[in-house]
């Protein structure tokens, strides 16, 4: 396993290719910086759709747009905000916990997969905007068109 970084960044997969098609894994080695203890996938997305809204106290993912493609925001507690676009199957963006996660911009019935650390737990979660944020504004959510 590798270290586990405390700012998002991009992560790979490894993949293998051959004839019968690219095959794409992750496991409990160097392929997470975590050990895995939950995935899922969410199908079928609208292009109009926002989705996230929330920041984790522990929990660390990837997430990856492995049909179509989609928009990740990252905002730190100053409202800073980093940009990953999701397009690539094999490409996903690491987000460690403390960070505030929208989606959008999404390409019609996308499908997006979430590799996590932890499993479901709803008290990790913080959903309210002002308790995450402090004093710092509120970024635009996702559905409103970006520059």
């Amino acid at each position: 396993m590798q270290s586990t970084p405390d700012r998002p960044s991009w992560l790979e997969l490894p993949e293998i290719e051959s004839p019968w098609g690219t095959l794409c894994y992750a496991q409990n080695d160097d392929s997470l910086p975590f050990t895995l203890a939950r995935t899922y996938f969410v199908r079928d997305i609208p292009a109009a759709a926002a989705r996230g809204g929330h920041s984790h106290r522990r929990n660390r993912e990837v997430v990856f747009c492995i049909h179509g493609a989609c928009t990740l925001w990252l905002y730190d507690r100053e409202g800073r905000e980093l940009r990953f676009r999701l397009e690539q199957p094999r490409r996903g963006a690491y987000v460690p916990p403390g960070w505030w996660v929208e989606l959008g911009d999404y390409s019609e019935a996308a499908m997006t997969l979430v590799m996590a650390s932890q499993n479901y737990d709803e008290a990790d979660y913080i959903r309210d905007p002002e308790e995450f944020f402090h004093a710092a504004p509120y970024p635009d959510p996702v559905y409103r068109p970006r520059p």
